[in-house]
C-alpha cells in the first residue's frame, strides 16, 4: 500500500517507528530487570497516574521548570560569553585554555 499524502505518510512512519520501539522495549523487559526495562504496560499506567494526580503532576512540572530554567540560563551565559570572547582577542587568550580544559571533563563528573 502506497500512501500518497505526505503528511499521512509521515504520520504512518512515525507510528510504525514508535510501535517498533515499544515492541523492542517490551522484548527487552523480558530479559532485563524491571528497574532497567519496566514493561510498557507499567510505564503507561504510571504515566497515566502522574497525569491524573495533581500532586504528582505539580512535582513533574516543577522539576521540568527547574530543568528548563537551568538550560535557559546556560544558553544565555554561553551566548554572552561567546560574544565577549569573539569580540576580544585579549579575553579569548584568557578564556580559551579554561574552556578547552572544561570540555575534557565528562558531564556526569560534574555531579
Amino acid at each position: 500500500m502506497v500512501i500518497r499524502n505526505p503528511r499521512l505518510r509521515q504520520a504512518a512512519q512515525a507510528a510504525a517507528s514508535t510501535l517498533v520501539m515499544l515492541a523492542a522495549w517490551q522484548v527487552a523487559s523480558f530479559f532485563f530487570p524491571e528497574y532497567l526495562f519496566p514493561p510498557v504496560q507499567t510505564i503507561a499506567l504510571r504515566t497515566f497516574g502522574i497525569f491524573s494526580d495533581p500532586t504528582l503532576l505539580l512535582e513533574v512540572l516543577s522539576t521540568a521548570a527547574r530543568i528548563f530554567g537551568g538550560l535557559f540560563g546556560a544558553f544565555i551565559l554561553g551566548a554572552l560569553l561567546a560574544v565577549v570572547i569573539g569580540r576580544s582577542p585579549f579575553i579569548e587568550s584568557y578564556f580559551t585554555p579554561v574552556l578547552v580544559f572544561l570540555q575534557g571533563i565528562p558531564a556526569l563528573s560534574w555531579w
